[in-house]
């Protein structure tokens, strides 16, 4: 009879797990997600105080120049539409209003990890705010010819140009689409192509409506009166 020897199984190191405080999230961080209002619908956005504007997707604004703008305690602001990249499907909102009291919110400098924690932060079909929680499905998932984060986490029509971030409260992701036939399948634009297109900008002209070409960068400006 043969006899077969198992060896026992290799120690693994026990790493510290690393729990998220979403009541100290909420508190600092999602005030500045705000919902985007137009005629056809609405969707998310979120505020960065180091440019004076708002982020979101171009899907939610498209064929508009000027949205409405809302925060958690329903008070509306009017907004501009100062620039669109359709091909990367985002755009850079001027509300005509300062925001001093909003957090500085982050967005990440690190690569974002299968198996990680992500909250996903707006307003799905226009309802309240809301966060679901979910983990990093696949970080680098080719979709419509752009490498997207994919998450587990519930995404929802109104969630589109919200803020996804990591346990950090840094933004990984602006929060893009999801599979309609499918489940816990839903993708946010990654925060690198956020950084490259900030960093093209230079000096925004914020007197005029801008498209940004997705292949050169160049800008197509159209003067407005704001």
């Amino acid at each position: 009879m043969k006899t077969t020897t198992f060896s026992s199984p290799p120690t693994l190191e026990r790493k510290p797990v690393i729990k998220t405080d979403t009541a100290h999230l909420q508190a600092d961080l999602f005030p500045a997600i705000f919902k985007v209002t137009q005629a056809r619908g609405s969707g998310s956005c979120f505020y960065l105080k180091k440019y004076n504007l708002f982020v979101t997707n171009h899907h939610v604004v498209e064929g508009f120049r000027q949205v409405a703008i809302e925060d958690h305690s329903r008070r509306r602001y009017l907004a501009h539409v100062l620039l669109t990249n359709p091909s990367q499907d985002i755009a850079l909102l001027k509300a005509e209003n300062n925001f001093p009291s909003l957090p500085d919110i982050r967005l990440t400098t690190q690569e974002a990890r299968t198996g990680e924690k992500i909250y996903v932060a707006g307003f799905p079909f226009g309802i309240p705010f809301t966060v679901t929680e979910g983990t990093v499905s696949a970080p680098l998932q080719f979709i419509d010819g752009q490498y997207r984060i994919q998450t587990d986490a519930a995404v929802n029509p109104g969630n589109s140009g919200g803020a996804m971030f990591n346990s950090k409260g840094e933004i990984v992701a602006i929060t893009s689409s999801k599979f309609t036939n499918a489940d816990n399948m839903g993708f946010g634009i990654r925060v690198e192509t956020l950084h490259g297109l900030l960093e093209s900008l230079g000096e925004l002209d914020r007197t005029a409506f801008q498209v940004q070409c997705g292949s050169c960068e160049e800008l197509i400006c159209e003067e407005e009166e704001f």
